[in-house]
């Protein structure tokens, strides 16, 4: 059936006398119509941009929010997604027969952009698989297959990843506002780094906080990354990881494997060589879980057994 068909069979209903199925066919001949409207934005966004290059027009963002009146953060969604769909040609022929929508599209950009471009590419050869189910997904439903498909081409290219987050290190200091005079101190790390440093600051917090219980967890924080930077922080046995990984036995063994997972309690992915690079020196706590995942024994990091509980809670309920 044609647009044009659905457009008019949508004008000639009576809402009011409709039932439950009714209301649901109504709503799905809106949504079949939204996502053609979706390809027409694209399209004519796209030769705005045309336009725009050839001089003395306004660029696809600026057109279609003068033109619809919709919000600049509108108009940004919608720019991004027209140009996944122009860098993306089976995205965009899926917007164009209807089989996905912007949303869907301007999530698979988001995903995409995190990647490098071989990932990229990689990705992309996977999407006839991603798109013989898009039809069938909500945005958010579609957004978590292509975050595994990701996450998947991630961890067959760990080591690589790692090198790379270890060059995108980075740390800022200052006073960003001069009114309040108050200074601040930002930093982002790779894994292995990030886990040693927030070790030696969580025990150095414990110690502060048992010190005083006053302190809120917010004030040790900022006080433990004073005192460590300037030298006063006594927290013992700095940067020592306690390991909470969750890694198969095969992965430890050979490396990583199609079916295989390595990653923290945190949910951080980490490459085989890392974990075993920090289980060199780390606290090792084996959790042995019988048939039904029940833990049976969680090895003894210290005399109270308050972490273990919360080991085997983690491990139990991830959400």
């Amino acid at each position: 059936m044609s647009v044009v068909s659905v457009v008019e069979r949508l004008e000639a209903m009576d809402v009011s006398s409709l039932g439950r199925g009714g209301v649901h066919l109504g709503l799905a001949d809106v949504a079949r119509v939204q996502r053609f409207l979706d390809g027409v934005k694209v399209r004519l966004i796209g030769r705005a941009d045309e336009l725009a290059a050839a001089g003395g027009s306004p660029d696809g963002e600026e057109a279609f929010r003068s033109a619809t009146k919709s919000s600049a953060s509108e108009a940004k969604r919608t720019k991004r997604a027209a140009e996944t769909a122009a860098a993306e040609p089976e995205l965009g022929a899926a917007l164009e027969r209807g089989t996905i929508g912007l949303e869907h599209l301007a999530l698979y950009g988001q995903i995409a952009e995190g990647l490098d471009a071989d990932q990229q590419q990689r990705l992309r050869a996977g999407q006839p698989a991603l798109l013989a189910e898009a039809g069938h997904q909500t945005p958010e439903q579609f957004r978590r297959a292509v975050t595994e498909a990701a996450r998947q081409i991630r961890a067959d290219d760990g080591e690589t990843r790692s090198a790379r987050q270890r060059r995108e290190r980075s740390a800022k200091f200052g006073f960003r506002d001069l009114v309040d005079g108050m200074g601040f101190l930002t930093a982002r790390w790779d894994p292995e780094t990030a886990e040693r440093v927030f070790a030696h600051l969580r025990g150095e917090v414990d110690r502060l906080r048992k010190a005083d219980p006053s302190l809120s967890e917010e004030q040790a924080t900022a006080d433990a990354v004073a005192g460590l930077i300037l030298g006063h922080g006594r927290a013992t046995q700095p940067g020592r990881v306690e390991v909470v990984v969750f890694i198969d036995w095969d992965s430890l063994l050979h490396g990583a494997h199609e079916s295989g997972v390595s990653y923290l309690s945190s949910g951080v992915h980490l490459p085989v060589s890392t974990v075993r690079r920090l289980c060199c020196e780390a606290e090792i706590i084996p959790m042995v879980l019988g048939g039904a995942g029940v833990p049976l024994d969680l090895g003894r990091g210290q005399r109270l057994a308050n972490r273990d509980q919360r080991r085997a809670l983690r491990k139990l309920y991830r959400g």
